[in-house]
C-alpha cells in the first residue's frame, strides 16, 4: 500500500501524478489482485479542486471533508512537503520505502518502462519483513482460487462514483504504534474473510484503523491541508 501525499496547485504534483498513474496501472495489469494500491491524501484548498484532480486518478482516497484524519496521517508519517509517496507495508504498517527514495524510484522505473516497474515492485515485495510476504503469497493463492471458483462478488472496493474509503469507526482508546500495527491486522483477516482482496483490504484496514485512532486524538482542522502552509517540492528527481 503506497499513501500519496499531492494537490492540483502543486506544480510538481502535477508533474509526477501522471507518472505515478502509468507505474499503478503497469502493476495492475501485471497483478490485479495483489499488486499495489494507492491511497490519494489531499492537500487541496477545496473540495472542487479535490474532486477535479482525484478525478483523474485510478487512485483510491481519504475523503476530503475529513481535515484532520488527513492530518493525523500526515503527521503519523512524517510528511512536510508534498509531492511525498510514503510506501507501506500492508501487514505491519511499516514504512518499506520512505517517500525520499520512492518518488525518485518511480520516476527512473517509468522512465525506463515497464521491464523497470515490474523489477522496481519486486524490489519493493523483497523489502518486506518475511512473515508479512509468507502471508502475502497465500493470500495471492487464495484470491486465484477464489477468482476460479466464483463470480468475483465481493471482490473490489471501489463500487460508488467518487471511489471514496467507507468511514466506518469504533470506539477505542488512542493507541500506540504496535497496537496500530496489531488493529491493522486484526482488521485486514477481517475484510479477507469477508471476500475483499488483498490490497482493497490492506487500504480499507488502515483507514479504519486511523479513523478509531482519531476519534479518540483529533488535531484541530485549522489550517490542516489546506494548502496555504503546505510544502510544495519544486525539485523533480532526475
Amino acid at each position: 500500500v503506497a499513501l500519496y501525499f499531492s494537490a492540483h496547485w502543486c506544480g510538481p504534483c502535477r508533474g509526477f501524478t501522471p507518472m505515478l498513474i502509468e507505474f499503478y496501472n503497469v502493476l495492475k495489469e501485471a497483478h490485479p489482485a495483489h499488486g499495489i494500491e494507492i491511497i490519494f491524501v489531499s492537500s487541496d484548498r477545496d473540495e472542487p479542486s479535490f474532486l477535479q484532480y482525484f478525478g483523474t486518478m485510478p487512485f483510491l482516497a481519504l475523503p476530503f471533508s475529513n481535515r484532520a484524519l488527513a492530518q493525523q496521517v500526515k503527521s503519523m508519517f512524517g510528511v512536510r512537503g508534498i509531492p511525498s509517496l510514503v510506501v507501506l507495508d500492508s501487514m505491519s504498517c511499516q514504512i518499506v520505502v520512505p517517500p525520499d527514495r520512492s518518488r525518485q524510484m518511480v520516476h527512473q522505473s517509468c522512465q525506463r518502462g515497464e521491464d523497470a516497474i515490474e523489477h522496481l515492485f519486486k524490489t519493493w515485495i523483497d523489502l518486506v519483513p518475511a512473515e508479512s510476504k509468507a502471508m502475502l503469497e497465500i493470500l495471492a493463492m487464495s484470491c486465484q482460487e477464489a477468482e476460479q471458483g466464483s463470480d468475483g462478488v465481493g471482490i473490489k472496493l471501489r463500487t460508488n462514483a467518487h471511489k471514496y474509503f467507507a468511514r466506518k469507526t469504533e470506539e477505542s482508546k488512542s493507541l500506540s504504534k504496535e497496537e496500530f500495527s496489531a488493529r491493522v491486522k486484526t482488521i485486514f483477516g477481517e475484510l479477507v474473510a469477508t471476500g475483499l482482496g488483498p490490497n482493497e483490504a490492506a487500504a480499507e484496514a488502515i483507514n479504519r484503523a486511523t479513523n478509531e485512532q482519531s476519534k479518540t486524538s483529533t488535531p484541530s482542522d485549522e489550517g490542516a491541508l489546506s494548502g496555504t502552509g503546505e510544502v510544495c517540492d519544486a525539485t523533480v528527481p532526475e
